[in-house]
């Protein structure tokens, strides 16, 4: 019974005050962030250590205050973030043939990434 009170209240805390969120679009794509979490985004022209914000915020909730949703952009919404640095996914394995002409060709491939921490998610007054 211990472990399911404990379990119970992780919950109830964790969605009631720890509830801040925001979609992004980033990179070619769009992001759930939370603060104090690293994310995977397409390369970005900064380099690591650089902080940016990220303008193009489509929505954002927070229990202090209350849920902004843009068409297609929040102007009152602030994502601050640090870029960790650049690195590449694992590889992916190419392989072609062709049946009964004995023609095969291998390639591979690593898809480079930019690495982010979101700081902050705040609303601009």
């Amino acid at each position: 019974e211990i472990s399911f009170f404990f379990f119970f209240f992780f919950f109830l805390f964790f969605f009631f005050f720890m509830c801040t969120y925001a979609v992004v679009s980033a990179g070619g794509g769009q992001l759930w962030v939370e603060p104090e979490r690293v994310y995977d985004i397409q390369p970005v022209p900064f380099s690591p250590g650089d902080r940016v914000l990220l303008p193009r915020v489509l929505l954002m909730n927070c229990v202090e205050e209350k849920f902004f949703l843009g068409g297609p952009y929040t102007l009152d919404v602030s994502i601050k973030a640090v870029i960790l640095g650049h690195a590449e996914a694992k590889k992916v394995k190419i392989l072609k043939m062709q049946s009964k002409k004995k023609t095969r060709k291998r390639q591979g491939y690593r898809a480079p990434f930019s690495r982010i921490l979101v700081d902050s998610i705040s609303v601009i007054k």
